[in-house]
């Protein structure tokens, strides 16, 4: 069987870090449940920018969140 560059969930796109992070329509609805667990817990995603999800969102929560 040989590999694939297709995205392994949705089978539509090449896959990558963005398009599985951003644009994946399967990997989205993981996305939209974490937005919602973070405004549960009043901390604001307005500002978050895909950089920090990327190379640092725990260094940006940590200004938040006292694990």
């Amino acid at each position: 069987m040989a590999d694939s560059p297709s995205c392994a969930f949705c089978q539509t796109e090449v896959e990558s870090v963005e398009h599985l992070l951003f644009s994946c329509r399967v990997s989205s609805s993981f996305w939209k449940h974490v937005l919602s667990w973070l405004r549960d817990y009043n901390i604001s995603v307005d500002n978050l920018k895909e950089e920090d999800v990327i190379f640092g969102a725990r260094a940006v929560l940590s200004t938040y969140v006292k694990w």
